[in-house]
């Protein structure tokens, strides 16, 4: 019953998602949140069950952590999306899959202020403290299904409430859109939910990724 949306603009990657965390017919938390900082410029929100969703968090945080020392600055975003593709398709072929519902955002740039002269993030060592702002940001958000099937898309939805959010995005998704008009949409896709779905979502959560 979880739920989860994502969409790019011209410079920004905004998500939402709800807070609800249940397991049959029992509500657990109403504060939970789906989003994991994998760096100042990415995220990752993922759906399922919690314990996949945690062991899923600190892989990519560890395995991220190592990337930078190696390479020096942070994954792209597309690097990010591809190593977790791979990841959990590897573990699809053991006893334990993954049983999570993923959706990669982030925002990348040509060069980051503060780089050395090789293009290396200067003092990057944990890519979730780098706080280096980038220059000619490019937004990127990736879906992911629990079988790693991977797609690059200007918008996107999991779970039973994308049901109800597909066509409304459809139709007025544009790549022009403003943070304010991005924010109007997704409230609209709230009350959408809130009027046609059996479980009711109070209230999303939501994040806004941008070259900041």
């Amino acid at each position: 019953m979880e739920f989860l949306v994502g969409l790019t603009g011209k410079d920004y990657v905004l998500l939402a998602s709800d807070v609800i965390h249940a397991r049959s017919i029992m509500v657990l938390s109403s504060t939970a949140t789906k989003f994991h900082p994998l760096s100042p410029h990415q995220i990752l929100a993922a759906a399922g069950e919690v314990g996949e969703t945690d062991r899923l968090r600190e892989q990519l945080l560890a395995e991220s952590s190592l990337a930078n020392l190696r390479l020096g600055r942070p994954w792209r975003t597309s690097e990010t999306a591809h190593f977790t593709r791979s990841f959990m398709a590897d573990a699809l072929r053991t006893r334990n899959p993954f049983s999570c519902q993923v959706l990669i955002a982030g925002v990348d740039g040509a060069k980051e202020i503060g780089s050395t002269p090789n293009g290396n993030v200067k003092n990057s060592i944990n890519p979730a403290t780098c706080t280096a702002a980038l220059v000619d940001p490019i937004p990127s958000l990736y879906w992911m299904d629990h079988l790693a099937a991977l797609h690059r898309l200007p918008y996107a939805a999991h779970g039973y409430g994308g049901f109800f959010t597909w066509g409304l995005l459809d139709a007025r998704y544009r790549p022009d859109l403003t943070i304010d008009e991005a924010i109007q949409l997704i409230a609209d896709v709230l009350g959408e939910l809130q009027a046609r779905f059996i479980i009711q979502m109070p209230r999303l959560e939501l994040r806004l990724i941008d070259k900041d």
